[in-house]
């Protein structure tokens, strides 16, 4: 509910802005405090209007104003948002990319892409939606081992969402997820 709210009433790019900074804030903090064992990363989710030429510039700024390298961000958006304007979203991606930025495609599975556009697309991991994980525990695991297996044949990691209990930690490792969330 918040989200197309925060769209709807043109929020969601002041917001943006103050989540991606807050975030690189977080981890200068945590590297400060924590010195080796702080995160290596953090994801920051970006909606589909800020998917734009600005974002390049944004991101920049604010890895540059937290003294944090490029490799420490990863950038999420969802698969529906990539496939508004497929073109526009891979130059953007790829600005991203060049800069050292992590790019994942948040929910993949969920929307209504092309496999083609996958392939060219300049993205590093595909996240298995929760609603395939949940399906585990029905014995459902066509869906969720199809996604780790075609991200695996593309070279990207995957990471699976809603990881709620030890069989479907179990499971999704079995199934070569690389990471569980």
């Amino acid at each position: 509910t918040f989200v197309p709210l925060a769209e709807e009433s043109g929020l969601v790019s002041a917001l943006g802005l103050l989540v991606l900074d807050e975030t690189c804030r977080q981890l200068a903090a945590w590297d400060a405090e924590l010195g080796l064992a702080a995160p290596a990363r953090a994801n920051v989710n970006v909606s589909a209007l800020q998917l734009d030429v600005n974002l390049h510039g944004h991101v920049q700024a604010a890895l540059a104003r937290h003294r944090l390298h490029p490799c420490r961000l990863s950038i999420e958006i969802t698969e529906s948002a990539l496939m508004k304007d497929p073109a526009a979203a891979r130059a953007v991606l790829l600005e991203l990319r060049d800069l050292g930025v992590q790019v994942s495609i948040d929910d993949f599975g969920t929307g209504y892409s092309s496999l083609a556009y996958l392939r060219r697309l300049p993205v590093d991991c595909l996240k298995v939606d929760r609603s395939f994980v949940a399906e585990l525990a029905d014995g459902h695991s066509e869906i969720t081992s199809a996604v780790i297996a075609l991200a695996s044949s593309l070279g990207l990691c995957t990471v699976a969402e809603g990881v709620e209990t030890l069989e479907q930690a179990e499971q999704l490792t079995l199934l070569g997820a690389t990471y569980l969330q």
